[in-house]
C-alpha cells in the first residue's frame, strides 16, 4: 500500500514561463480504504484496552454518564415525561453527529472514552447535553428565561468544562477554539425546543 496518494509530476509543457507543477492524484481503493480503517479501529481497541479501561478518567466518564440521568428521573415532571424525553434525545442525537464529524476532521479529539467505539465522549453528548438543557426547558417555560439560562450553561460548557476535560487530558483541541462552541451549545438547545414546541402544538391540535 501506498502511503502517499498524491505525487508531483512536471508539466509537459516548458516550466521556465512561470507555469505551475501538475498534480496527478492516485486515490485508494474501497478496500485500501477499508484496510486503514481497520487498522484505526484495532488501534483505538489496543488504546481503550490499555491506557483507558480502569483508568481514573474511565470511573469519572462513567459516573457523569449515568448519574445525572438518575437524578433527572427523580426531579421530572412525571406527566411531560414523554416530551422531556423527546427534547433530551434529539439534543442528544444532534450533539453525537456533530461530535462525530468534529472528531472524523480532525477539529478536536477524546484521549479517554469510555467504550472503545464511537460515539466519541458518550457522557457529553448523551448525558450533559441531555439532562441540563431537559431541566432548564422543563423548569423554564417562557424563551426569555429559556434562553438566558442556556446562555448562561452555554457559556460554562465552552470556557469552563472543555478547559476541565483538557486538563484531566481527555479533550483535546486541533483545529478548533472554545469560542467556536459557545454560539453552538446556544443554537442546538434553542432549535430543538422550537422542534419540541410545534410537536407538542400540533399535537395538541
Amino acid at each position: 500500500m501506498r502511503d502517499l496518494w498524491f505525487s508531483r509530476q512536471p508539466h509537459d509543457r516548458n516550466l521556465s514561463q512561470g507555469e505551475s507543477l501538475m498534480y496527478t492524484a492516485q486515490y485508494p481503493t474501497f478496500s485500501q480504504v477499508q484496510e486503514i480503517r481497520k487498522q484505526l479501529r484495532d488501534a483505538e481497541y489496543s488504546h481503550w484496552l490499555h491506557h483507558d479501561l480502569f483508568s481514573f478518567n474511565f470511573w469519572l466518564l462513567l459516573v457523569v454518564a449515568f448519574a445525572p440521568w438518575w437524578l433527572w428521573f427523580r426531579l421530572r415532571d412525571r406527566s411531560r415525561s414523554f416530551e422531556l424525553l423527546y427534547f433530551g434525545l434529539l439534543l442528544g442525537m444532534i450533539s453525537t453527529f456533530l461530535d462525530a464529524l468534529g472528531t472524523n476532521l480532525l477539529l478536536w479529539g477524546y484521549k479517554d472514552q469510555i467504550f472503545g467505539v464511537p460515539p466519541p465522549l458518550f457522557p457529553a453528548d448523551v448525558t450533559l447535553m441531555s439532562v441540563p438543557f431537559m431541566l432548564i426547558y422543563e423548569k423554564l417555560p417562557a424563551w426569555k428565561n429559556f434562553t438566558i439560562a442556556v446562555v448562561l450553561l452555554s457559556a460554562l460548557y465552552a470556557f469552563v468544562r472543555e478547559q476541565l476535560l483538557e486538563c484531566l487530558g481527555i479533550y483535546e483541541l486541533t483545529h478548533w477554539k472554545h469560542i467556536y462552541s459557545f454560539p453552538i451549545y446556544i443554537a442546538l438547545p434553542c432549535f430543538v425546543r422550537w422542534m419540541t414546541v410545534r410537536l407538542r402544538s400540533g399535537t395538541a391540535r
